[in-house]
């Protein structure tokens, strides 16, 4: 939990890279996505964090972790589509 400890910390930058790497390790896990996510929220990488939330896959966007994700995602955007 290195991210999280640097997120505690007040090191919100140095925490994407361990999230980030979480993520990459298993990009089908809705969980590392929304940790992600969240990190990259934090630092204001909003273009990142459009990416990640457009990505997410349709079977999965009805699940907790997903409607969270997609949350993220309407701060700039408006709603986005489950279809």
């Amino acid at each position: 939990m290195p991210g999280f400890a640097e997120i505690i910390e007040g090191n919100l930058g140095a925490a994407i890279e361990p999230y980030g790497q979480m993520f990459e390790m298993d990009q089908s896990n809705p969980m590392a996505r929304l940790f992600h996510v969240w990190v990259l929220t934090l630092n204001r990488r909003h273009d990142d964090v459009d990416t990640l939330v457009q990505a997410v896959p349709s079977a999965q966007r009805d699940t907790p972790f997903c409607t969270n994700i997609l949350l993220f995602g309407k701060r700039r955007h408006g709603p986005i589509s489950r279809g």
